[in-house]
């Protein structure tokens, strides 16, 4: 009974602070702004409050009273909803061979999310302008972002682009104390029979853009089936031939279920592509020529 009453305390408290929320948006900010203000950008700087600030806070204490049970076949966006699904796993020998096999299957390694980089990313967006190390959101698996984003553009812009971010899985407990740790090494450490580095990854491809139904900010569409996106990070390391071997491993239950943006689906079939890399041997460095002595 008592937590029934306290399910029901924690709904009142979230019906409060949107209708709170709401009035002060729409009664106090946007007529404080509009008395300041050209009308046009009143409206955008309402949307800037309410789709960055406001409701990205409801979100976070919606997580805080209600924790969700993700499961860890799946990566977590900041605003801790469930998003894209972990489908592919490369094994190399160290981060440099992983670094240099993507490099050379055409893959660009993305920019840090910074001020500088953000906000050329909008602008190659908005103007439809190349930048081909654009940077990714920051997206979480074993409670940390994504060590590495690599992309492909499709266009002159980031808005198409083949993408793939990537974790990597620590070998004990002591390297990351994650629950979510113990689920992949288990699962993939028996195809893994020497000392090797494994790096979980969830690629997807980009298309366009779209807006979010849960804080209506603007991100990027996807295609919905992710495994199109999966064969294609795995057809680029064949083709480069950094590809050692592939294989399929049985993860989880099939998905199909609602994304980020308005009326998209994302659609994953339950498996990861376990793909090891080929010892990437660094090309050799001419020596200078010494001078004849005069």
């Amino acid at each position: 009974m008592s937590r029934h009453i306290l399910l029901i305390c924690k709904r009142l408290l979230m019906l409060t602070l949107v209708l709170s929320l709401s009035w002060f948006t729409f009664f106090k900010f946007f007529p404080l702004v509009d008395s300041e203000l050209p009308w046009g950008l009143a409206i955008v700087a309402t949307y800037g409050f309410l789709a960055y600030i406001g409701l990205p806070a409801l979100a976070r204490v919606h997580q805080a009273l209600h924790k969700p049970n993700h499961v860890p076949t799946r990566t977590i966006a900041a605003d801790g909803w469930a998003v894209d699904p972990i489908n592919v796993a490369l094994v190399a020998r160290n981060e440099r061979d992983l670094l240099r096999a993507l490099k050379r299957a055409g893959w660009t390694q993305a920019d840090n999310k910074t001020l500088k980089p953000s906000l050329r990313m909008v602008y190659s967006v908005i103007f439809n302008k190349p930048y081909p190390h654009a940077p990714f959101g920051n997206y979480y698996v074993f409670g940390r972002k994504q060590d590495f984003g690599f992309q492909i553009p499709l266009g002159n812009s980031p808005r198409h682009r083949h993408h793939v971010r990537f974790w990597r899985l620590g070998t004990t407990l002591l390297q990351d104390d994650h629950e979510h740790q113990g689920f992949w090494r288990k699962l993939l450490k028996r195809f893994v029979k020497d000392e090797r580095q494994i790096w979980v990854g969830a690629a997807i491809l980009d298309r366009g853009l779209s807006l979010r139904w849960r804080n209506l900010q603007v991100d990027h569409g996807i295609v919905s089936d992710t495994s199109i996106e999966r064969q294609f990070l795995v057809d680029s390391l064949r083709s480069a031939g950094v590809l050692k071997d592939a294989v399929d491993i049985k993860a989880g239950e099939p998905l199909h279920t609602r994304h980020q943006g308005f009326g998209e689906t994302i659609i994953a079939d339950g498996y990861v592509k376990l793909c090891e890399i080929k010892h990437q041997i660094l090309p050799a460095v001419p020596h200078p020529q010494k001078k004849d002595a005069a």
